[in-house]
């Protein structure tokens, strides 16, 4: 069955576009709960064990996702390329994802909070690279809506993040933190909650929308396997 071409899908079997609405579901659940995995170790909550948990486990279902669609199409240079650039930036916040808790319980050593530091700025990279990803996949499925919702989102990511670096770079240097490890826990302060919020929101924008589009492309691609069924 999974070699079987879909009719009017070109190049398209049953089992790759069941594949990637697998691979989608992983993206779906695994954007928030890398968010909220992030997020709690800069916002004023009790820690737990799970801070130790939660981050790795995100950041599989993101890269067991990218990894996993892969298989999809692999002779299409261009979305096998930007899928590429999404898996190694997926491997990269795995490797580093470890980093928040070890930071979290010696903030003093330099090595931890330099590694948070590269996690948050590939964290921003990754998020308009898998936009990017996204709007890819949906220029090789038939539905032109898709397609200009996911342009539009990718556009829409890329100047968020900008905007969230730049504020980020902006602070960094008129406050000239002492260490890297001072200006990352300056979220944690009660003064800081208004620009916390603002920041979230920006970060929180881009993830919802990439989540709104993988569930979109779901629902595409359940309606390539439900034609194949008539």
């Amino acid at each position: 069955m999974r070699d079987v071409a879909l009719p009017g899908v070109p190049g398209f079997a049953v089992g790759d576009v069941a594949g990637v609405m697998r691979s989608l579901s992983a993206l779906f659940w695994g954007l928030p709960l890398t968010l909220l995995a992030f997020a709690r170790h800069f916002l004023m909550v009790i820690p737990s064990a799970y801070d130790a948990i939660l981050p790795p486990v995100g950041t599989v279902l993101l890269v067991f996702g990218l990894l996993r669609i892969g298989r999809f199409q692999r002779q299409e240079r261009v979305w096998q390329e930007a899928l590429f650039s999404s898996q190694v930036l997926g491997v990269l916040l795995l490797g580093l994802s470890p980093f928040l808790y070890l930071w979290s319980r010696v903030p003093s050593e330099p090595l931890f909070a330099r590694a948070v530091g590269v996690l948050l700025v590939g964290s921003l990279v990754f998020l308009v690279s898998v936009s990017l990803t996204l709007a890819r996949l949906a220029a090789m499925l038939p539905d032109a809506a898709a397609h200009s919702d996911a342009r539009l989102f990718h556009t829409l990511t890329g100047y968020l993040a900008s905007t969230v670096g730049a504020i980020t770079a902006g602070l960094y240097w008129r406050l000239e933190p002492p260490t890297l490890s001072d200006f990352l826990a300056l979220p944690q302060q009660p003064v800081a909650h208004g620009l916390q919020a603002f920041v979230l929101v920006l970060v929180l924008v881009p993830v919802a929308m990439s989540m709104a589009l993988t569930w979109k492309l779901k629902e595409v691609a359940l309606g390539v396997l439900a034609d194949r069924s008539r």
